[in-house]
């Protein structure tokens, strides 16, 4: 992901769409031999990151109050959503692309979260890179910005397909099918050794191959998509706290509130108030009149 032309920010948000319906990027950096220490860091905005060429020691993150897994991987995806809390223990030089978005578009990316971690480095993505650092030289050019849209998501797709590539061809179906299958029905109650018998599979062989094509375990992977959608609805709608943890697929408030907390590091009431402050914040900032 080396390119010595483009180390710096690059501003996309106010340049003109053609077209709408994918998140736009709001800005995107793409950097070579790049170090970063988070100290109890509290993302705003959702970032979408690719990262290669790891050098030195392995690097430790703390997220969400979870480890990360050391990387001695050649190259990574990350999709951060809103509220992640990173904590860096120990950084490691890196190259990175990452491209940010505005949190009103987690929804959208939230079905993606399970695409992160190492994957292939395919002839397709060097590819998709080469033209990403085209467009970013053609920035004044009608449909510039939309191009680059699409290829950040382009990019990300490339990524999760490579990991199916490491399976052989009808497993990797039935996985692909296995994870649409939970993105459709995560607020329901799951029970993996019923599910994978459904697509012909053990339990032992279908952890086998999902650990292949997510770093996260199928329970985690659905814990992310209850409480993103659990955020939606408190974000969004007038849902009671209850009914709000019902409707995302948790079964004991009790036990909703806790994975709340570890996640966003504040209660499910004071999330929802906290957002709604915000929200009222923006509107009276758009409404205001300027200064005569």
């Amino acid at each position: 992901m080396e390119n010595p032309e483009l180390k710096k920010i690059v501003f996309l948000n106010e340049l003109p769409r053609l077209g709408h319906g994918i998140p736009r990027v709001k800005y995107l950096l793409n950097v070579t031999d790049h170090i970063h220490v988070h100290r109890n860091k509290v993302l705003h905005s959702l970032f979408v990151c690719f990262s290669r060429a790891f050098r030195g020691e392995a690097s430790r993150v703390i997220r969400n109050g979870v480890a990360v897994p050391e990387r001695d991987c050649s190259v990574e995806l990350d999709i951060l959503l809103p509220g992640t809390k990173l904590q860096t223990q120990m950084p490691q030089r890196h190259d990175e692309i990452y491209f940010a978005y505005s949190r009103e578009d987690e929804a959208f990316w939230q079905p993606y979260v399970s695409a992160s971690g190492p994957f292939l480095l395919t002839e397709r993505f060097v590819r998709l890179q080469e033209e990403l650092n085209v467009n970013l030289l053609r920035l004044s050019e009608p449909g510039a910005a939309d191009r680059i849209d699409l290829l950040a998501l382009e990019m990300v797709c490339e990524a999760q397909c490579s990991r199916l590539l490491s399976l052989p061809p009808q497993e990797s179906q039935i996985m692909n099918n296995i994870r649409v299958w939970l993105l459709d029905h995560f607020a329901q109650e799951v029970d993996i050794s019923w599910l994978s018998r459904q697509y012909g599979m053990s339990r032992r062989s279908f952890y086998r191959a999902w650990h292949k094509i997510s770093p996260a375990s199928p329970v985690a992977f659905l814990l992310e998509l209850r409480l993103g959608y659990a955020a939606r609805l408190l974000r969004e709608s007038e849902l009671s706290i209850q009914k709000t943890a019902f409707e995302s697929g948790f079964r004991s408030i009790p036990y909703f509130g806790k994975c709340f907390r570890r996640r966003f590091g504040i209660s499910p009431t004071d999330f929802r108030n906290q957002e709604r402050k915000k929200l009222s914040q923006e509107k009276s900032s758009q409404n205001a009149s300027p200064a005569s």
